[in-house]
């Protein structure tokens, strides 16, 4: 509560003040109120709109030194880092499965305590012809998608992801650039697609727009800046504390959503008025917010990049097409949210197509500003 009177007099000092922002906070305390009990009985996926970290998997293959036992020739070290939103007692036990390769004496027990960051070493009477990594839920995964990094003898390393219902992820013998072009390019689209507060403010920037051509230049505005952020924190030319990205990102919805509801508002108590013609900078020009918060979002996909890891032998091309599947998981949202917006005009009328929309952006506004509170009280 005192946060979000400090919020308000901050909008009334450095941003915008409106009698809809003053009617629009006052509600927000209570709704805010209720979001986190909601989120606490429920557990919400509220609490975890940026929430695109996998299971993270790292398989190093060595050779044993002279000294160890002759009859195993190579050594495995499997690690693993589990995110932090699984509950405890139901984390998975993650094993490598391969032929001639058993645990190291001493760390057998190991596999039935599973923990958020664990470690086994395997030993291997010979080159496996085939490995694999089991992930095995004691009851059922929640919706937790995987990376595993692998490095062979000589250091090559290989990036796999794989999907929440994969038990039993294979590891190929080779790295090439196909495999690398498409678990990034999946990748990219898993996480566009599961970031809800990149697709709420995707959402935002549609109703702004209002047409399909104004639409696609700020959509093609947000993409180019993006971009650009991605590439330059990806290479370290330029890093933002994470912290800030996370707040600013969830800020700038509220700020979109806040916008169109005081047109929606304004234009309905004021029918007078020439359409459009008083209408802000966001409202005529949309190319420009969403290419300024477009340089904001590339810091936020930078950061779900650095947690999933690059390959060195080819940074560029992972970075390429996790780019690419980021564009292509924006344009599959884009395609069925219009596919929506077509039903909902054959189904109900204008005023009421109106008031749904008007009830969408407003629920937005509210959940967004509750992930903005939430990162700044909660960082995680």
């Amino acid at each position: 509560m005192f946060l979000l009177s400090r919020f308000s007099i901050l909008l009334k000092r450095h941003l915008f003040w409106t009698p809809f922002l003053q009617l629009f906070l006052a509600r927000l305390r209570v709704v805010f109120l209720w979001l986190c009990l909601a989120s606490m009985s429920l557990g919400s996926p509220l609490t975890s709109a940026h929430e695109g970290r996998p299971v993270f998997i790292e398989l190093t293959a060595l050779e044993l030194s002279a000294n160890e036992a002759v009859e195993n020739t190579f050594r495995y070290e499997l690690r693993w880092k589990i995110p932090p939103v699984i509950a405890e007692g139901l984390e998975p036990s993650i094993l490598l499965v391969a032929d001639s390769c058993a645990l190291a004496p001493g760390l057998a027990n190991h596999r039935y305590q599973p923990k958020l960051i664990g470690r086994l070493i395997y030993h291997c009477g010979s080159l496996p012809e085939s490995l694999a990594i089991a992930i095995r839920y004691p009851e059922s995964n929640p919706a937790l998608s995987s990376l595993i990094v692998a490095y062979d003898r000589y250091g090559n390393s290989q990036h796999i992801f794989s999907a929440p219902e994969q038990a039993l992820v294979p590891i190929p013998t080779d790295a090439s650039i196909i495999s690398i072009a498409s678990q990034y390019t999946l990748g990219g689209i898993k996480h566009i697609l599961v970031g809800f507060d990149h697709l709420f403010f995707v959402v935002c920037l549609m109703v702004i727009a209002g047409s399909f051509s104004r639409l696609l230049i700020a959509v093609t505005g947000f993409t180019l800046a993006h971009t650009i952020t991605l590439v330059l924190a990806t290479l370290n030319i330029v890093v933002l504390p994470m912290f800030y990205v996370e707040i600013l990102i969830a800020l700038s919805v509220v700020v979109l959503a806040a916008e169109i509801i005081r047109v929606v508002r304004t234009e309905h108590w004021s029918a007078t008025r020439s359409a459009g013609s008083w209408r802000s900078l966001t409202w005529r020009y949309p190319i420009l917010a969403a290419t300024g918060f477009g340089f904001l979002h590339g810091f936020g996909f930078a950061g779900v990049l650095s947690e999933l890891g690059l390959p060195v032998a080819m940074k560029t091309t992972a970075l390429l097409f996790f780019n690419l599947g980021v564009e292509l998981g924006q344009i599959i949202f884009i395609v069925a949210s219009l596919l929506l917006v077509w039903v909902l005009r054959q189904a109900l009328g204008s005023e009421l197509q109106k008031k749904v929309v008007y009830a969408a952006i407003y629920c937005v506004g509210i959940i967004a500003a509750y992930w903005m509170l939430q990162r700044l009280l909660l960082p995680s």
